[in-house]
């Protein structure tokens, strides 16, 4: 059994770094996330590709004003493929 599901993710970039999907650990709202002890850090993904422009416009606007590599990050919005499949 196998599904595919397309959600839209955020790439962060900056002169130091390589380009990564960020987590779902950059959520600030963490009462939104009810994670299982035992279950892995996920990608921070939605649903529609406005909620994560949005987001990443709030980023941007939140670390353009700090000293040092903060101010270089980039945030970019990407499409996301999730598959789960048992095996």
């Amino acid at each position: 059994m196998t599904w595919d599901t397309k959600y839209w993710g955020i790439e962060s970039s900056s002169p130091l770094t390589k380009k990564h999907l960020l987590g779902a650990g950059w959520c600030r709202e963490r009462s939104a996330i009810n994670y299982h002890p035992a279950e892995p850090m996920r990608a921070l993904l939605f649903r529609t590709r406005k909620a994560a422009r949005e987001w990443a416009a709030d980023e941007r606007a939140r670390f353009a004003g700090h000293p040092g590599c903060c101010a270089d990050w980039r945030f970019r919005v990407v499409r996301v493929l999730e598959r789960v499949a048992v095996i």
